[in-house]
């Protein structure tokens, strides 16, 4: 049973981390004049559907 709780546990953050980097980059591109916004909206709602 726990190999099965550490193959999710890494196989989560690994999809975790494949989305949440790109995702970044895009929207320091995408939104020059708010950055500090579009990024601090992501971060928060990422992190809080994440942790649910």
């Amino acid at each position: 049973m726990w190999h099965l709780i550490i193959t999710l546990g890494v196989l989560s953050a690994v999809g975790k981390e494949l989305l949440f980097t790109p995702t970044i980059l895009y929207l320091d591109e995408w939104f020059i004049r708010r950055k500090g916004l579009s990024l601090g909206s992501y971060v928060d709602e990422s992190f809080s559907l994440w942790n649910e």
